[in-house]
């Protein structure tokens, strides 16, 4: 018999389609401190004079009030059960599809290379940033 076990890691990621730029952190965990210290890079990434406003779903370790602790950072919750409204659940899809689902890692750094890989992937190919997060109907400049 052989033991069986889960071990993850989480992508906390977010993007900026206007601008073609792309953040995240690779966690083991993904709780209130994980979203902070990703809030903390968003912040520094936000370039001086401008505002940062992050679209999220309403998960428990976004909703810590805590955490927005940074002048040029504001969360925008999406409505409960949502995900449609939200670009980055496309990425999470688009990651998983190609290159995180349905694989065997020997150990969890194999995990975070893998993670580090698609996620460097993702945010280097400006046209997928595009195509994914800014679709037709949210374009805001007609």
């Amino acid at each position: 018999m052989k033991q069986q076990q889960y071990i993850n890691t989480y992508i906390i990621g977010s993007i900026c389609a206007g601008q073609n730029k792309a953040e995240a952190i690779i966690s083991p965990y993904c709780n209130s401190d994980a979203m902070h210290e990703h809030l903390k890079q968003i912040s520094k990434a936000t370039m001086p004079g401008r505002f940062a406003v992050v679209v999220m779903d309403q998960a428990g370790w976004h909703k810590n009030k805590d955490i927005y602790d940074m002048p040029n950072v504001q969360p925008l919750f999406l409505p409960p059960a949502s995900p449609e409204l939200n670009p980055m659940e496309q990425v999470w899809r688009w990651l998983k599809d190609h290159f995180l689902s349905n694989r065997t890692y020997n150990t969890y750094q194999d995990i975070e290379k893998s993670s580090c890989k698609a996620w460097n992937f993702f945010a280097k190919t400006k046209e997928l940033i595009q195509r994914i997060c800014l679709p037709d109907w949210a374009n805001l400049n007609g």
